[in-house]
C-alpha cells in the first residue's frame, strides 16, 4: 500500500484530482468499509494528498481514506514498472527502515 500511495502523491494537482474522482472507484469499495491500522508514514502521505487536494480546490469534499487507497492502487496500473521499482527502492529511506532487515 505504501508504494501505491507514494506513487499517487507524486501526481500533479490536476492528475491527482482526476485519479481520486474516477467514478469506477465507487464500485470497488464494496458494501462494507473495513478499516485497518496504518503506519504513521502512510498516514503522513495520505495527509499530504488531502492537503494537495484541499489546496488545489479541485476536489470537494476531500475523498475518504478508503477511496484514496483505491485510487492509489488503480493509479499503479498506469505507472511504468521502473517507477514502481524506484519507489520500492526508495521506501527504506522514506520509512526510516534499513534497506535489508533480517528476519
Amino acid at each position: 500500500m505504501f508504494i501505491a500511495v507514494d506513487l499517487l502523491q507524486t501526481c500533479d494537482d490536476q492528475d491527482l484530482a482526476t485519479e481520486v474522482s474516477d467514478p469506477a472507484l465507487d464500485g470497488l469499495g464494496g458494501r462494507k468499509i473495513r478499516h485497518v491500522g496504518t503506519s504513521p508514514i502512510l498516514s503522513h502521505l495520505i495527509e499530504g494528498i488531502c492537503g494537495t487536494l484541499a489546496h488545489s480546490g479541485a476536489e470537494h469534499p476531500i475523498p475518504q481514506v478508503w477511496k484514496l487507497f483505491l485510487a492509489a492502487l488503480a493509479h499503479m496500473q498506469v505507472i511504468e514498472d521502473r517507477e514502481i521499482v524506484r519507489s520500492f527502492r526508495n521506501m527504506p529511506g522514506k520509512t526510516g527502515r534499513p534497506p535489508h532487515r533480517s528476519a
